[in-house]
C-alpha cells in the first residue's frame, strides 16, 4: 500500500476510507479502484488545484504491464520523497488492475490509477516511512465510523462540536434551528439516511418548506426573510463543521439563495430626545436609565449582554469585561467613561456580591437573571408615553453612543476598540450605516461654482 502524506502539513492524518480518495474537487473512479491505496491528507478542503511548484522531488508513475503477460501481476510504479529517509523511494500500487482478465481492461484501470497518482505527486505529496501503522489504522477506523453516520447523527455531531466553539446563547439558537430541521427531515425520511446520500435536493426541499409551508408556533406566522437567512446561516455553519471533520466533502446548501430581508432600523437620538428620555427615566425608572447608560457608554447590547452583566464584570481599572460567553464578539474590555463611573458609584454596584446580575428584576442587582425581553418591553412603554417613534429603541442608545464618540474624537480606531470590532473595516462600515462616517464640514466648505 502506498501511503502518501501532504508535504505541507507535518501533522498528517488519514483522509477518507478505503475505496475513496481526495481528487481536488472531483469524485474518485467507482468500482473500488483505490481499495488498496490510501492517501493520508490534511489539505484545506477548499483547495482544489495542485501546487505549481512542489517542494520535494518525485518521478511520475509508469505502468508495469509485464510485456502484456496476463499471468503476471501488473502494477503502477512511481518514486516519491520519503520524509523519514530524506530521499526518493520506489512505490508500487496494484490497485484493482489484476482483477481484469483482458489486456485492454487492465490497461484502462492502470491508466486511470497512473493519472490519479501523478496528480498527487505533482501537488507535492510525500510519504513517511516512520508513520505509525497503529495510528493510521486508528484514524482509518475513526473515518469509517464517521462515514457510517446518518444525516441526523452527522448534524447532531456538528452541533456538539459547535457547543464548544460558540457562546451559550448562540448554541441555543443552533439547537433550536436543528430541532425544526430534524422534524422536517424525519417526515421526508432523510434524518436516518446515510450521510453519503446528503445532497442538494434534500436541502433545497427543506428551505422551500421553510419559505412556504412552515408556520412559527410562537407567532403563528410564516418565517420572515431574516429568519430564513438565519436558518441558512445556522445550517451552513453545521455543514462547514462536517466538511472540516471530513464527514462530507461538499456543501449541500450552496444552492440555497439568500432571502431579501427587512433591516431593523435603530434611529439615533437627537440631543433633545436624549434630554427628554433622561429626565423621564431619572424621575420614574432610574434602573432603566442606568441600563441606557451602559448601552450608550460601553456599547453593551441591551438584550443578551446587559441582562447577563454581573458585578464581577466591573473591573478595578474601570473597564468592563464583555466575555465571549455573554457577548456577540470575542472577549473585549470597553472603557467605563467618567459619567458612567459616577453612576456605578452612586448605585454602589461594586458592593453587591460578584455573581449578582446588575440588571436583575426588582430595580436593583440580584441573583436571578431577568427574562430576555424584560428591558426592551419596559423601554417600549416609556418611548410610547414620550411619543417617540418605533425606530427609537433601547438598542438605539448603542448607535447614539458610537456616533457621539466618533463626532467627539474623529477617530474610528477609538470607536473600534470600544465596540470590540475585529477590524477597522467593520467599524467604518458600521459608522457608514449610521450615516456618521462623513465630513461634517462638507456642507459649508464645498466650493461654490
Amino acid at each position: 500500500m502506498a501511503e502518501l502524506v501532504d508535504a505541507h502539513d507535518s501533522n498528517s492524518c488519514s483522509f477518507g476510507s478505503e475505496g475513496s480518495i481526495p481528487s481536488f474537487g472531483t469524485k474518485p473512479p467507482s468500482g473500488g479502484l483505490f481499495d488498496d491505496y490510501e492517501i493520508i491528507d490534511t489539505k484545506n478542503p477548499h483547495i482544489d488545484t495542485p501546487l505549481d511548484h512542489p517542494k520535494y522531488p518525485f518521478k511520475l508513475a509508469e505502468i508495469a504491464d509485464r510485456s502484456g503477460d496476463l499471468t503476471k501481476r501488473w502494477y503502477v510504479s512511481f518514486y516519491v520523497y520519503d520524509l523519514a529517509k530524506g530521499l526518493l523511494v520506489r512505490k508500487m500500487d496494484y490497485g484493482t488492475i489484476n482483477k481484469k482478465k483482458t489486456f485492454a481492461a487492465r490497461m484502462v484501470i492502470a491508466e486511470r490509477l497512473k493519472a490519479e497518482i501523478n496528480k498527487f505527486l505533482e501537488a507535492g505529496y510525500v510519504t513517511n516511512s516512520d508513520l505509525d501503522e497503529k495510528q493510521v489504522k486508528a484514524v482509518k477506523a475513526e473515518q469509517r465510523k464517521k462515514e457510517a453516520l446518518t444525516i441526523g447523527q452527522a448534524l447532531e455531531y456538528a452541533l456538539e462540536i459547535k457547543k464548544g466553539e460558540v457562546n451559550r446563547s448562540s448554541y441555543h439558537e443552533y439547537a433550536a434551528a436543528l430541532r425544526i430541521i430534524k422534524k422536517y427531515f424525519k417526515t421526508q425520511g432523510a434524518w436516518r439516511a446515510k450521510v453519503q446520500f446528503f445532497n442538494h435536493q434534500i436541502v433545497n426541499r427543506l428551505f422551500n418548506y421553510l419559505k412556504g409551508d412552515y408556520v412559527s408556533k410562537k407567532t403563528g406566522k410564516p418565517l420572515s426573510g431574516t429568519s430564513i437567512n438565519n436558518y441558512r446561516t445556522f445550517f451552513r455553519t453545521l455543514i462547514n463543521v462536517l466538511r472540516r471533520e471530513k464527514i462530507i466533502d461538499f456543501d449541500p446548501s450552496e444552492n440555497v439563495p439568500k432571502m431579501k430581508a427587512k433591516v431593523t432600523f435603530h434611529e439615533v437620538y437627537t440631543d433633545e430626545q436624549i434630554t427628554l428620555v433622561k429626565e423621564h427615566l431619572v424621575k420614574n425608572d432610574p434602573h432603566l436609565w442606568l441600563l441606557c447608560q451602559f448601552v450608550y457608554y460601553c456599547f453593551v447590547r441591551p438584550k443578551r449582554e446587559a441582562r447577563a452583566l454581573q458585578v464581577k464584570h466591573l473591573r478595578a481599572d474601570n473597564r468592563l469585561i464583555i466575555t465571549s460567553e455573554i457577548g456577540k464578539t470575542d472577549l473585549h474590555y470597553p472603557v467605563i467613561p467618567d459619567p458612567l463611573r459616577g453612576g456605578i458609584q452612586e448605585w454602589g454596584l461594586r458592593d453587591y456580591p460578584p455573581d449578582y446580575y446588575i440588571f436583575a428584576q426588582g430595580n436593583k442587582p440580584g441573583p436571578e437573571m431577568c427574562y430576555l425581553n424584560h428591558w426592551t418591553n419596559r423601554y417600549k412603554k416609556v418611548k410610547e408615553s414620550l411619543g417617540l417613534s418605533s425606530d427609537h429603541t433601547l438598542y438605539s442608545w448603542k448607535h447614539t453612543g458610537a456616533c457621539k464618540l466618533y463626532q467627539a474624537t474623529k477617530d474610528p480606531h477609538i470607536v473600534k476598540e470600544q465596540c470590540g470590532h475585529a477590524s477597522l473595516e467593520t467599524t467604518m462600515n458600521y459608522l457608514r450605516q449610521l450615516g456618521r462616517f462623513n465630513n461634517d464640514d462638507l456642507a459649508t466648505k464645498f466650493p461654490e461654482v
